[in-house]
């Protein structure tokens, strides 16, 4: 294996298992990939299930995600796994235009069918990070995310700015507005 490389591999569905045995009171399960997003995990749906089985009273869940690469029925099986006090937080920084930027390979089809699978079905949270390339699309993004149903649209400072990056003592992925002024925007949009 290269230095600093990793293995990627799925948690397997009896850690989650022995984790959280059967009757285990939790309130509230956060699935969020750290090198990966969790909705990739080949048994996503069943751990998802086993979860919801968790009790007396289910916790609830909460999935972080790009939304990308999965089909209108796979979503369509996630939501009916959810309940409305879930919560499934979209990470999409832009527009179809400049989402992509970041998220790479995302594919803007496939995230509109995840929004309007889990619609009505869980709660959404649009969580947009800002990037020099997509500052100009707080307001829209804003608008869209009031009319795909989202329940909040969260605008997020990245903390990858000011690092290797930096060309000539710029860094070309930081934003020229201000953090606080792109607040406002979304505030008034």
């Amino acid at each position: 294996m290269l230095k600093g490389a990793y293995e990627i591999a799925d948690l397997p569905l009896a850690v989650v298992e022995r984790l959280f045995p059967p009757g285990t009171s939790a309130r509230k399960i956060i699935l969020c990939g750290n090198h990966g997003d969790p909705i990739y995990h080949q048994r996503f749906h069943d751990i998802l299930s086993y979860l919801r089985g968790l009790g007396p009273v289910p916790p609830r869940l909460s999935i972080h995600t790009n939304g990308s690469f999965r089909d209108r029925a796979w979503w369509d099986e996630t939501a009916r796994i959810l309940s409305r006090h879930d919560r499934v937080v979209f990470s999409i920084d832009g527009l179809e235009d400049t989402n992509h930027l970041y998220r790479v390979n995302a594919r803007w089809s496939t995230i509109l069918d995840g929004i309007a699978a889990c619609r009505g079905k869980a709660g959404m949270i649009w969580k947009f990070i800002v990037f020099k390339h997509n500052q100009h699309q707080v307001e829209e993004a804003r608008r869209l995310a009031v009319e795909l149903g989202f329940d909040d649209f969260n605008l997020v400072r990245s903390d990858r700015f000011g690092g290797r990056w930096k060309v000539g003592g710029v860094d070309p992925m930081a934003p020229t507005i201000p953090f606080e002024a792109l607040l406002q925007r979304v505030k008034g949009a």
